[in-house]
């Protein structure tokens, strides 16, 4: 899967935005790949932007986040689960989001 988000990310760099599940405003993030490997950073084009320097997304979190985001589709609270797993899970979820995965 990572693979495939890469290259979706490697032909197509653009601001994608969060997903929370309460009320609070969505963020947005740009999101690019350079030699194979995902990177976020501040959005681009959109506001409000999230506040975060490049950083990479690696590919060893994919898919057990992947099957967090999925449980957390179906209304599972799993945020303590997805923080302890990643840093970056509100960004991977975006991706996962935007992607329709």
């Amino acid at each position: 899967m990572y693979r495939r988000i890469v290259e979706e990310f490697k032909c197509s760099p653009r601001d994608i935005h969060t997903v929370p599940t309460n009320k609070r405003p969505y963020k947005w993030f740009f999101v690019f790949a350079e030699n194979n490997v995902l990177y976020i950073e501040g959005a681009h084009n959109n506001s409000p932007k999230s506040v975060v320097k490049r950083r990479q997304l690696h590919e060893k979190e994919c898919n057990d986040i992947l099957k967090i985001y999925h449980r957390r589709l179906n209304g599972e609270n799993v945020s303590k689960e997805a923080q302890e797993l990643t840093f970056s899970q509100v960004y991977w979820f975006g991706i996962f989001s935007a992607l329709n995965l």
